[in-house]
């Protein structure tokens, strides 16, 4: 490090991360008389952070282009993705999910 360069944050640092969520491509598609009508759920550390809008009948190929603001308390915290096909009739059924670690969508520094 350069006696001009700016400090550096040690990782754990507090900051902010946005988190895109762009869309879905799922193997199947379980709308039953038209498309699927997917949505995700954003969870950090295991709490609910966003609920996308609806993708109307947009079958295996969703598009939500929805973004996220964080406040990161902890890099080490989890990051749930859960996709859910929207049922107006019953449970909405689970289509699929992912997870990383928060340290995965923040820029360094953060």
């Amino acid at each position: 490090m350069k006696k001009d360069d700016p400090p550096v944050k040690p990782q754990g640092s507090k900051g902010t991360c946005y988190i895109n969520i762009v869309d879905g491509q799922f193997l199947k598609d379980l709308g039953t008389f038209s498309g699927m009508d997917p949505y995700v759920k954003l969870f950090i550390g295991g709490k609910l952070i966003k609920k996308t809008e609806t993708a109307q009948k947009a079958g295996k190929t969703p598009k939500w282009n929805e973004y996220v603001e964080y406040h990161v308390t902890d890099l080490d915290e989890t990051v749930e993705f859960k996709a859910f096909d929207e049922d107006n009739i019953g449970e909405d059924a689970p289509i699929g999910s992912g997870s990383a670690k928060l340290s995965r969508f923040c820029p360094p520094g953060v």
